[in-house]
């Protein structure tokens, strides 16, 4: 049995807004990076990048 918790969608954005901000710079996408960038715990930077991942090779 697995448990999903829902993440928050500002969380998820802020990362998503990074993501942007990084692949228009050419700059590493790890989640410590991000965390650094956005402020958020590493824990909750990887998670968001790991749904948003999830979502782009859903479609």
């Amino acid at each position: 049995m697995s448990t999903q918790t829902t993440l928050p969608a500002w969380a998820i954005q802020r990362v998503a807004a990074a993501l942007d901000a990084e692949h228009r710079d050419g700059g590493p996408k790890t989640a410590v990076d991000l965390a650094r960038r956005t402020g958020l715990s590493k824990s909750l930077a990887r998670r968001c990048l790991d749904q948003l991942r999830g979502q782009r090779a859903a479609r």
